[in-house]
């Protein structure tokens, strides 16, 4: 059980931080 809710953490701040990055890509492509 407490092993699912980690995983699961990880996958959220995981597509958080791709977020992040793939903003980060477009702002220098629109710079």
């Amino acid at each position: 059980m407490i092993k699912v809710v980690i995983m699961e953490l990880n996958s959220d701040t995981n597509a958080k931080a791709m977020k992040e990055l793939v903003s980060r890509k477009d702002n220098k492509k629109q710079s």
